[in-house]
């Protein structure tokens, strides 16, 4: 007696890849529905977060773009060391001026040790100018 033939078994790995594969969308589709929508923020409650975002800088970041600035100026950028904390000088909720001690590569190749101001001033409810010295 001979054995009966066996079927060959070509499609089991293709089938059970491409249903995973199904299941993972599936998954992912329904994870999207569950979501909440976000609604939408009044003009009013953006307004309130920009004036939010508008004063953490005046209050947190300003200093560091003034000694950005300051470096952009240098002849040699690269060789910038600020050597004191900030120390704010003056701060009336508009204006403030902050000052920083700095060392800086001078044009004949030495280094300078320099004292920097720098004004931030608010304007028209959000624009800011930024302006600095060194002495």
């Amino acid at each position: 007696m001979t054995p009966a033939p066996q079927k060959p078994k070509g499609n089991g790995c293709l089938t059970g890849c491409g249903t995973l594969f199904l299941i993972i969308i599936v998954i992912g589709v329904i994870g999207n529905l569950a979501k909440a929508p976000e609604t939408a923020k009044t003009p009013e409650q953006q307004k309130q977060e920009k004036l939010e975002q508008q004063n953490k800088w005046y209050d947190q970041i300003s200093p560091i773009s003034c000694e950005r600035s300051l470096k952009d100026d240098l002849r040699n950028p690269d060789s910038y060391k600020r050597s004191s904390d900030f120390i704010t000088t003056r701060d009336n909720g508009k204006e403030k001026e902050v000052q920083w001690k700095f060392r800086a590569e001078n044009g004949f190749g030495g280094m300078n040790i320099g004292i920097a101001t720098c004004s931030i001033e608010k304007r028209n409810g959000g624009e800011y100018q930024v302006t600095h010295t060194n002495q």
